[in-house]
């Protein structure tokens, strides 16, 4: 048995606290912030692009990138110092390393941007990606059969297991279980995961490298529910000190919770609905989350919450396609792209404070990211009380 098997109970506990008796809760269309719609003509900021491609390192404004027409581009937030970064045919995931200065593209290729690093590209096309910190040696990933954690390795073809051996009482056997998500934690110490166990269902599990000193290393499972209970999207805060999760009930309602590494101690219901959720994304300074809301990316919508117990707000209601939360580009500003699916998509810097406004970037982008460094200093790992109940 996997050890601290009472925080099962906490969890049904807080399961059946959340959840009530009178069933899920209807959307509540609270506004957590003003909504914002797009203009009907908006003249965006980068109306066209130049022909070619001038590779350089654009200024640390830039914090706006994307792929379009065959090339990776970095912009600054009000349209300046638009600069081609490389030609580029499959950007995959186009995933800013944490210095942003490599990003990740498809079949795990890297390239550097300002730095030497390099990766060649493979056949893996994994779903779920994260880099390490706090410098971007190596990417985490779930292998595309779900069976495995790898990390291909910066600077050489090379793929390593970072599945946690099997161990009676502290991992269980790896025929039993499916993995669905990896996120490393900030400070490079550690990484959460979401796994899916034959008999004990879903969990959420943090590893901890064998650098921590004391009773920290090694895998630990934090929380789960054989009640049907299904958790992840998974996000860290910026700051290293709280874990956000999704759990998805049986009985439709959908939460977001805070889990306090330091304490072990739970904020559920930072905002709730019935919509499934398909991204997490903590603002920087764990004031607010963007989410990703429906079934699939026909349905999805980009919405805001204040972690306020309420539904939140969608960022774009207006928006004739669907929505899609890119990364925060500051605490008050929120790049989202519209359409996207099968086709470019536009892409619009969503204000979130009390004059919210929508300013289209670019139309016709087929991938997009924040280019956003980690704070510096690198967070710490908090001495996380693995032999505590997380309730």
């Amino acid at each position: 048995m996997v050890r601290r098997e009472a925080s099962l109970v906490a969890l049904a506990l807080l399961v059946a606290g959340c959840s009530g008796s009178s069933g899920p809760p209807s959307p509540s269309g609270s506004t957590a912030a003003p909504s914002t719609s797009p203009p009907p003509t908006a003249q965006a900021l980068v109306a066209s692009l130049p022909a070619g491609c001038k590779r350089a390192v654009p200024a640390a404004n830039a914090k706006v990138s994307f792929v379009a027409q065959g090339r990776a581009w970095a912009v600054a937030a009000d349209g300046t110092g638009l600069t081609c970064l490389f030609k580029v045919s499959d950007p995959g995931p186009f995933l800013w390393g944490p210095r942003a200065d490599r990003v990740l593209l498809g079949g795990l290729e890297v390239r550097g941007v300002g730095s030497n690093a390099s990766r060649p590209p493979g056949s893996l096309q994994p779903s779920s990606v994260s880099w390490s910190r706090p410098t971007g040696v190596a990417v985490a990933f779930v292998d595309p059969n779900g069976k495995e954690l790898e990390k291909a390795i910066v600077g050489s073809s090379k793929i390593e297991d970072a599945t946690p051996p099997e161990r009676e009482g502290q991992f269980p056997s790896h025929a039993d279980l499916t993995f669905q998500e990896v996120v490393y934690h900030p400070s490079g110490r550690a990484f959460g995961f979401v796994l899916t166990h034959r008999v004990d269902g879903s969990a959420i599990w943090l590893n901890i490298n064998t650098a921590v000193a004391g009773d920290q290393a090694g895998p630990h499972r934090l929380v789960w529910s054989r009640e049907g209970t299904v958790f992840g999207p998974i996000a860290f805060r910026p700051d290293g000190k709280t874990l956000y999760y999704v759990a998805h009930l049986m009985n439709g309602t959908r939460f977001v919770t805070a889990a306090d590494l330091g304490t072990a101690r739970l904020r559920p219901g930072l905002w709730k609905d019935t919509q499934n959720v398909l991204q997490l994304v903590p603002a920087p300074g764990g004031q607010a989350a963007a989410l990703d809301t429906g079934t699939g990316c026909a349905d999805r919508k980009a919405v805001l919450s204040k972690l306020d117990e309420s539904a939140g707000s969608v960022l774009m209601p207006g928006a004739s396609g669907p929505t899609s939360v890119i990364g925060w580009i500051d605490d008050s500003t929120v790049l989202v792209g519209e359409g996207g699916c099968d086709a470019p998509m536009k892409l619009w810097q969503v204000g979130v404070g009390a004059s919210a406004t929508a300013t289209l970037v670019i139309e016709g982008a087929d991938r997009a990211a924040v280019r956003v460094s980690d704070p510096i200093p690198t967070p710490i790992l908090p001495k996380v009380p693995v032999k505590q109940v997380f309730a």
